[in-house]
């Protein structure tokens, strides 16, 4: 404890340094007291985004700090033993303060270790700035292993298995308990299909309600997330892209693992209000530009596999999906994947059809408090549907590779 208190005196001295002969600086008065050197992690880590080198780790703090994460490829050795490799949350070089920290770590493709930290930064000016001290994550106490990352993208997998699902509307306690009920361990990512967050949310329920609960479970298995219209209101409004970072820096992107290309879509769900809406009205056309593009790509057309995932119910009536019904569906239909995954409440298999009737693809609508389970090769899909506990909660579906058949399994 004499340890802290003596860092905390040589932080203020060095405050003083700086700060204490300027007689225009609005700091030098101000008292700073032992906790205002401190800070902690309120929810986090999580990864996402993998490539076959690397991955993105996103974590939370409970004020402005900045952030990073310490890595080692030596797993078996003790990872508090000597100084670990050190990925900033940093943009240009130059180190990001906020309360929304994200480091990408790039260790070859080998696996690796690893905890996030963050630093109190108490004041910011030009090329300097005055930091508290440093804390780690707390949910991981000396004695309990770090979690470690080996589920790099790798197309040239056979298969793949991952796990979606829809609608706990910020219930973090319901989705860390579908997250248990799969063995996740064996899952190379998870989507989360639309509505996990509760309407008009502020940053401290969603980080306690919500994403602290799960963190367990997608610390070492990449999650995805498909927006809903859930996600366009409250705190996530505008920090999704801080919270939720993309391939494309965009809430719409694509990626490759074993046989599936996987295409992640924003429905844009949103409701206009009083006839006045602070959202971009050609945020679909856009969308729809880039899906269009990535059809006519090599990597579409040479993935055996397409599966598309949206956040909301595309056979759903709601005014809120207008947009996305007349300017994304079609390009969608036009590309005709193998399966198409959408959030929602109640369960149904569907055939998405043309004008003319001829049947397209099948559209798998999950429903809330169930998990899906997919195992994905060059035949096709197999999903299972899992409850809390890991009961199944209804027959298994087949989806067949390029002909959208599905067969019911007993």
């Amino acid at each position: 404890m004499r340890k802290i208190y003596l860092a905390a005196v040589c932080a203020l001295c060095a405050f003083s340094a700086l700060y204490g002969k300027k007689s225009s600086n609005p700091y030098k008065d101000k008292t700073y007291t032992y906790d205002d050197f401190f800070c902690k992690l309120t929810a986090g880590p999580f990864v996402t985004c993998p490539d076959s080198k690397g991955v993105t780790v996103v974590f939370t703090s409970d004020s402005e700090c900045v952030g990073w994460v310490e890595s080692s490829k030596e797993i078996k050795k003790a990872f508090y033993g000597s100084e670990r490799s050190n990925a900033q949350s940093s943009l240009l070089g130059r180190k990001l303060s906020g309360e929304i920290h994200s480091a990408r770590v790039d260790s070859g493709g080998d696996k690796f270790v690893y905890r996030a930290l963050v630093r109190k930064l108490l004041i910011s000016e030009a090329s300097r700035g005055i930091y508290g001290f440093s804390n780690g994550y707390i949910k991981y106490p000396y004695k309990r292993a770090l979690p470690v990352f080996d589920k790099f993208l790798n197309p040239s997998k056979k298969d793949t298995k991952f796990a979606a699902l829809c609608g706990t509307n910020g219930d973090g306690d319901l989705a860390a308990a579908l997250f248990k009920s799969t063995k996740v361990n064996d899952l190379d990512f998870s989507v989360y299909c639309g509505n996990f967050s509760k309407r008009d949310s502020d940053k401290k329920t969603f980080e306690s309600k919500f994403l602290a609960p799960a963190t367990d479970y997608v610390n070492a298995t990449p999650l995805f997330f498909a927006r809903g219209g859930n996600e366009t209101t409250g705190f996530l409004m505008d920090n999704y892209a801080k919270m939720f970072p993309t391939y494309t820096g965009n809430t719409y992107f694509s990626f490759r693992q074993g046989p599936a290309l996987i295409v992640v879509l924003d429905a844009f769900a949103f409701s206009k209000t009083q006839g006045y809406s602070i959202y971009d009205d050609y945020f679909v056309d856009k969308e729809a530009v880039w899906l269009s593009n990535l059809g006519e790509s090599s990597e579409y057309k040479d993935a055996p596999l397409k599966i598309f995932f949206v956040g909301d119910p595309v056979f759903s009536d709601d005014a809120s999906l207008k947009n996305f019904k007349q300017k994304l569906l079609p390009v969608v239909e036009r590309l005709k994947p193998d399966l198409l995954i959408c959030g929602g409440k109640e369960f149904s298999v569907q055939k998405m059809t043309s004008p003319d009737g001829a049947e397209l693809f099948d559209v798998i609508t999950l429903a809330g408090g169930e998990i899906a389970v997919a195992d994905a090769n060059s035949e096709g899909v197999k999903l299972d549907f899992l409850k809390v506990g890991g009961e199944k909660a209804r027959e298994s579906v087949f989806v067949k590779i390029n002909r959208g058949e599905k067969e019911g399994e007993k």
